[in-house]
């Protein structure tokens, strides 16, 4: 099968022109497309006309045609069986392929040795023919002598690929090379078989090592790459507008585009201010091509590598269109979300916001002044889960700040933070301060939000205590909707976040605490962390109830060093001797969510370079999903058509011998008042236990 019909990266109008010198139906050749990364395009001659179909390659590395509406597409392994599929009449084009068109240098060769390709030596031919059939039959008998042992180890499939190669596809790529090609069709999709998604292995081993070079240069990562900086972002002033100071985000992202199996790079820009996704070549070349907002339905993040992501578009020609980009490493792809969810909000049809990004920092002070500058808090920039450069001066849209062993006048502490915010987004600040815990709840819209910080009581054989202040603080902190007061504060809210200096500690004997410091210099945290006491009463559903915790990817945050973030100072002299504070994770975010809701968290990790406290200031971000989730029973609009929820049956088991009549009473922010059930019929059972059940339908409005 010869490839004459395949023109690489001519242009369409010199496609066209081929095309038009050759004037007749039929004529056919294939180029890559302009239009569509990683797609080519077979133009088709038919009266007077040229007609463009994509071939596409799917996940499984099978072409296929973009064919007339009603035909269903066919799939093919390999391209010249697909062009001699459509030579066959009535197969879905226009017209079936009937004659290819040469390349401009194949034709010019064959005026200036007219008739020379014509005369073929028949013993040549046969020596040529014995040839190619001895240097198959030589590689099948090396891959025969390949040792089992190795090829025990190859994946499945890679064996029988190469063999069918060696038997069918080589001589077909001998005689396209024998033809002055220079595209091996057979040998280009086997290694897209035995290669994919060795790409994402590469780039995932490039930001291990990446990691493992900060880690000994001693120099903690904050989202660089060894593949280059993205352009930095310089802020306005601090009065600006936080709207204005959104525009000037643009960074340039280098990601990898599958295309037919083999990644081809290019760049992406996401233009927050005109509202476009933007492709380059390059990172300072010109715009290659631009999706507008309202084009990007879906961004699909691969659990199984944490570096790629799916964009779903709107497309013209299908009803979607799937681009399978890989970044650089993980931040990358996070910041590139958050920007893209940036750029969506700020053009978004709704007035309301769905999504809102929210900062939750915590730091036990430990009774000293703090540095003039905190701001790498802020900017969740130091050790663990952090933000990528690129999305570090998105601010958020709430900044949730809980501080502990502050002996900072009041005034003196919020000065700081609001000149410090004040260089990140436009705030509005509120203070509140006590001791042992404080919350602040408010309503966004119709999603409710709560925030506790606490400092519970220190000492590592002080667990106990520590639980029992966590119970106290359900049942005394006074926090939210009134209505929903028969509740503890764990159920009253959308979304309940809980920070502070929780105090529980790493539960191993103080003989272990040289191993200790030596496991964190090696990120051995998950070992560790088996023994953390918050973790381990967490499990044993003593605290903490249906709260979740980010993976915990820093060191213990405390007891450092003053002064340092290279020594653990875990021994402390005190008049009834040595006192041992091994290594812990002190600080803690945590948080609790209504099910089915979107909360993500982005980020959660501590800052390594202020160094005032024995204590490293933790932060945490999350996206979290908002709306509104009740109709106003105010509105005359909604008055004759109220909301109601039926419950048809109702069953409670309780432990208890009690005769007493139970009902039932259901509280809620969108009811005027509770509502009281009537009594329910009490069934003993055999266990001891009473059943309490509801027959009858109960109507809640």
């Amino acid at each position: 099968m010869n490839d004459r019909w395949y023109h690489e990266d001519i242009s369409r109008p010199m496609a066209e022109t081929l095309l038009a010198k050759a004037a007749q139906d039929g004529s056919f050749l294939v180029r890559h497309s302009e239009s569509f990364e990683g797609a080519l395009a077979l133009c088709l001659l038919f009266e007077n006309r040229i007609y463009t179909y994509r071939i596409f390659i799917n996940e499984d590395n099978m072409l296929s045609v973009q064919a007339s509406a009603g035909i269903k597409p066919k799939h093919f392994l390999k391209m010249p069986d697909l062009i001699e599929y459509y030579k066959q009449e009535n197969s879905g084009l226009v017209t079936n392929l009937r004659y290819p068109v040469e390349r401009v240098e194949e034709a010019e060769g064959a005026e200036v040795a007219i008739g020379a390709s014509n005369v073929v030596d028949s013993t040549a031919r046969i020596r040529s023919d014995a040839s190619r059939s001895l240097v198959s039959e030589t590689l099948a008998r090396r891959l025969e002598e390949v040792d089992t042992a190795i090829l025990a180890q190859v994946p499945r499939g890679f064996h029988k690929a190469l063999c069918d190669y060696i038997e069918q596809d080589i001589l077909k790529d001998a005689e396209h090379l024998n033809s002055s090609s220079v595209d091996m069709w057979q040998l280009r999709l086997l290694l897209s078989l035995l290669t994919k998604g060795l790409s994402n292995e590469l780039i995932q081993t490039m930001s291990a090592l990446e990691t493992s070079q900060n880690l000994l240069d001693n120099q903690p990562s904050a989202g660089g790459s060894m593949q280059g900086q993205v352009r930095d972002y310089e802020p306005e002033s601090p009065d600006a507008d936080v709207q204005n100071r959104h525009v000037e985000i643009a960074p340039v992202f280098e990601v990898k585009l599958d295309s037919f199996g083999i990644f081809l790079k290019i760049h992406l820009k996401v233009d927050i201010e005109n509202g476009k996704l933007i492709v380059k070549k390059s990172k300072d070349g010109p715009e290659e091509k631009f999706y507008n907002h309202n084009r990007i339905l879906q961004l699909i993040k691969s659990q199984k590598f944490q570096n790629k992501l799916v964009i779903i578009i709107d497309s013209e020609v299908k009803k979607t269109q799937r681009k399978e980009y890989v970044f650089t490493d993980s931040k990358k792809r996070e910041a590139f979300c958050q920007l893209m969810q940036l750029m969506k909000n700020k053009h978004s049809d709704f007035a309301e916001p769905d999504m809102i990004n929210v900062f939750i920092g915590t730091w036990n002070m430990g009774n000293a002044s703090p540095p003039a500058d905190i701001q790498s808090w802020f900017l969740c920039r130091g050790q663990g889960k952090t933000r990528d450069d690129t999305a570090a001066d998105i601010p958020h849209d709430i900044y949730i700040i809980g501080t502990q062993e502050d002996t900072q006048g009041e005034r003196e502490w919020v000065d700081l933070i609001k000149s410090t915010l004040k260089n990140i987004t436009y705030i509005k600040f509120k203070h509140v301060s006590n001791k042992g815990a404080v919350g602040v709840s408010f309503m966004f819209n119709g999603t409710s939000f709560g925030f506790v910080n606490s400092h519970l009581t220190s000492g590592s054989e002080k667990k106990l205590r520590r639980n029992q202040n966590y119970v106290n603080i359900l049942r005394f902190l006074n926090l939210g909707d009134k209505k929903l007061s028969p509740f503890d504060i764990t159920n009253r809210f959308t979304h309940l976040f809980w920070l502070g200096d929780l105090n529980y500690r790493v539960e191993l004997p103080s003989q272990e605490a040289e191993n200790i410091v030596e496991k964190v210099k090696q990120q051995q945290y998950q070992e560790l962390l088996t023994k953390d006491q918050l973790i381990m009463e967490k499990n044993d559903k003593k605290v903490f109830l249906q709260f979740e915790e980010e993976e915990i990817t820093f060191p213990p945050s405390y007891r450092y060093e003053r002064d340092s973030r290279d020594i653990y100072n875990y021994i402390k002299q005190k008049a009834t001797g040595l006192k041992y504070n091994l290594p812990s994770w002190c600080d803690r975010v945590l948080w609790k969510s209504y099910p089915n809701v979107h909360v993500m968290c982005q980020s959660y990790g501590c800052t390594t370079d202020i160094v005032t406290s024995d204590h490293s200031p933790v932060f945490a971000t999350f996206e979290v999903g908002v709306s509104t989730q009740f109709v106003s029973k105010t509105d005359p609009n909604n008055a004759a058509s109220p909301g109601t929820i039926n419950f048809t049956r109702c069953e409670a088991k309780l432990k208890t011998k009690s005769k007493t009549k139970f009902f039932i009473e259901f509280h809620s922010s969108c009811l005027e008042n509770h509502v009281k059930s009537a009594d329910g019929e009490n069934q003993e059972s055999r266990d001891e236990n009473l059943t309490v059940v509801w027959s009858s339908p109960l109507e809640v409005t």
